[in-house]
């Protein structure tokens, strides 16, 4: 990763304090109801942890939800294995993911679990659609197909609700190619 790339995601990625101040300041002016439809209620009532206190907390977030079920995703979901280039995709997105966790979380991360179970995501979607260009809108959604969708062509769009995941998932746009963030904290 350039420098100038560097430079970007310094500038551009929110903190977890400036996150908060602002999903405070945006939730003064809406709707107690739209407050309430919006809460991320599944990890609440899991006690799910949802917010980070620095930037490094979110690398704890880069395998996350799919812990353990690699075998079975191999055996069960992706019949036995992937195709050359679905393997060529998860070797570059494991090596950028890998550069990024140690670059800015001070330790590398190794995707495994979860970015197994992004090829199925890729698959299903290749299916509705063969060939880039298309816009992919996912909500609430995780690192998963976002790490995959930058290496095919695809825009993949995103909202997340939780700081972790908006700010992870931000990152994750960055670490695997893509735009980067287009969009700014929304309660």
């Amino acid at each position: 990763m350039n420098e100038e790339k560097k430079s970007l995601i310094r500038k551009t990625i929110l903190h977890p304090k400036q996150y908060d101040e602002e999903e405070s300041s945006a939730m003064e002016k809406i709707p107690n109801r739209i407050i309430q439809c919006c809460r991320h209620q599944a990890f609440l009532w899991e006690n799910y942890p949802t917010q980070i206190s620095s930037i490094a907390g979110a690398r704890r977030y880069m395998d996350v939800m799919q812990e353990g079920r690699l075998s079975q995703t191999f055996d069960e979901i992706l019949d036995g294995g992937v195709t050359d280039g679905e393997m060529q995709i998860l070797e570059k997105v494991a090596r950028r993911v890998q550069e990024f966790s140690s670059e800015f979380y001070g330790k590398a991360a190794s995707p495994k679990d979860s970015l197994a179970r992004s090829i199925n995501i890729y698959r299903h979607i290749r299916l509705l659609v063969p060939e880039p260009p298309a816009t992919v809108f996912e909500v609430g959604g995780g690192l998963r197909l976002r790490r995959c969708t930058p290496t095919s062509g695809w825009l993949h769009l995103y909202f997340n609700r939780c700081d972790a995941g908006f700010l992870s998932s931000t990152k994750s746009s960055f670490e695997c190619g893509g735009p980067g963030p287009s969009d700014r904290t929304c309660p």
